[in-house]
């Protein structure tokens, strides 16, 4: 009677796991997220222990606004990008009971959201997403087992990922692993994002318009001005002024709407423009300048 109450038990038990298994091969092949903090500390959670079991990041969660103008149907006003919410599972494999509860403290220290933390998955690790937790973590255990699931609702609130690396670093190639498929590279052409003449072809691979209020790109200059500095980007149509004379010494930043010249704000001097920067192509010229170099330097997103 033993001997059947334990195979019973052993049969219980395969057939369990087997359940756990099935879906897929192997839930527990899926390859690690990774979980980086703003001071830099950085966990791989299938090394400690947490199986991911599902992270799929879902696509951009627009939001649009309608007006009734006449009887007949509506008129889109706005289209804006709302939060994004992941959803991350994970399995948790323990050696006893003592090991369950550390790793359930474990994971509570590794999502603590009272600040923003990045996340990435070893298939696209040249995008991340800077994400919160919303909600409280649920870990039940799996039966008697040494084991439990997590459930852990992870909110982007910008609503996009973003690239790893920025424009900065100019290896574009995939072999540096800094970028990669489905990143609207275009293939076989030389990106820069440092120049010394004009005109400045400049990409932006973004699935959205990079804007100077919204996701700006960091533009610095450094060269000599004698009556004022413009920048035209003729694709967009915007020009930008800054009054002055300035020297090779000094670093103008155009970050977002207001420029500053050796880190002191002078956009009492400008035109009160600023550039954006659409998807694609952007053609941009400088004007008033000799012996000068011009970085842009941004992420992308999608």
């Amino acid at each position: 009677k033993k001997w059947r109450e334990l195979l019973i038990q052993l049969l219980r038990c395969y057939k369990h796991m087997t359940s756990l298994l099935s879906n897929r091969e192997v839930l527990y092949q899926l390859s690690s997220v990774f979980v980086k903090r703003l001071d830099g500390t950085e966990y791989d959670l299938d090394k400690l222990g947490f199986r991911v079991i599902t992270f799929e990041p879902p696509g951009i969660n627009y939001t649009h606004t309608y007006v009734q103008q006449s009887k007949i149907g509506q008129v889109l006003t706005d289209a804006v990008i709302d939060k994004m919410t992941i959803p991350l599972t994970l399995m948790i494999q323990a050696e006893d009971t003592v090991d369950l509860e550390l790793k359930r403290l474990d994971l509570k220290r590794i999502f603590n959201s009272d600040e923003p933390f990045y996340v990435y998955t070893s298939r696209i690790p040249y995008l991340r997403w800077k994400c919160v937790v919303d909600g409280a973590i649920s870990y039940p255990q799996i039966e008697n087992f040494w084991q439990a699931t997590a459930t852990i609702n992870l909110s982007c609130p910008l609503g996009l990922a973003e690239t790893v690396t920025t424009t900065a670093d100019s290896d574009f190639s995939y072999e540096s692993g800094k970028w990669g498929l489905g990143l609207n590279i275009p293939h076989g052409v030389e990106l820069k994002y440092v120049f010394n003449s004009s005109p400045c072809r400049v990409y932006n691979a973004s699935n959205i318009d990079l804007k100077a209020d919204e996701l700006p790109v960091e533009i610095t200059f450094n060269g000599n001005v004698k009556d004022g500095l413009t920048i035209t980007n003729s694709t967009t149509s915007q020009v930008f002024k800054l009054n002055g004379s300035y020297s090779k010494q000094d670093t103008i930043v155009i970050d977002g709407i207001v420029p500053t010249v050796n880190g002191t704000e002078q956009y009492s001097k400008t035109n009160h423009a600023y550039l954006d920067f659409v998807k694609g192509w952007n053609n941009l010229s400088v004007d008033g300048a000799t012996d000068y170099i011009i970085r842009f330097n941004t992420r992308f997103y999608y």
